[in-house]
């Protein structure tokens, strides 16, 4: 609900908001909801293309 609300408030496309959804649900599949802080910095950063997980 936030997200789409913040994605209105910000005149963010709907396509855009369902490919940023469809996305972290990829994401969080991927790393099975488990992140650290090591590896968010990484990433962040651009250091590492993927999440160790």
């Amino acid at each position: 609900m936030i997200a789409n609300i913040t994605a209105a408030v910000n005149e963010i496309p709907l396509d855009d908001v369902e490919r940023l959804r469809a996305r972290c649900i990829r994401e969080i599949r991927q790393t099975n909801g488990v992140i650290n802080l090591g590896d968010a910095v990484r990433y962040q950063n651009g250091w590492d293309d993927q999440w160790s997980g």
